[in-house]
């Protein structure tokens, strides 16, 4: 894959993921609405100086928008895209709130998944 497209599929990929519109975007970096499309279109790439501050609103690192990624193995269901989106948009701290929630959670046996119901025994 060449890079032009390599930078496409990547930014459609994070701008489609990201909690904002494409106007809110275009915004953002002071730049159209139309510029973000083609963006996502692979008609223009971003300006070198607006990788930065794309990336940062973005949550990604720059390496992201260059390196090709494989696709995944599995598509995320509307829920887990929902609740990446959510993560995403939390502060820090909010984040840090988040795994430690998670990691609780991890540790309760009771929300864990289970292949077979579990049967009560009877005496």
């Amino acid at each position: 894959m060449d890079i032009r497209e390599t930078i496409r599929k990547n930014l459609k990929y994070y701008l489609e993921r990201s909690p904002y519109t494409q106007a809110e975007i275009a915004r953002a970096l002071g730049v159209s609405k139309m510029s973000v499309t083609k963006w996502m279109k692979g008609d223009n790439s971003p300006n070198i100086e607006l990788l930065e501050p794309l990336c940062k609103l973005l949550n990604i690192n720059i390496t992201d928008v260059f390196e090709e990624h494989p696709e995944p193995a599995e598509t995320l269901t509307t829920d887990e895209q929902q609740l990446v989106t959510d993560y995403r948009s939390f502060s820090d701290e909010g984040k840090e709130k988040v795994r430690d929630y998670v990691t609780d959670l991890k540790g309760n046996p009771r929300y864990k998944k289970r292949d077979e119901p579990v049967m009560d025994q009877q005496a």
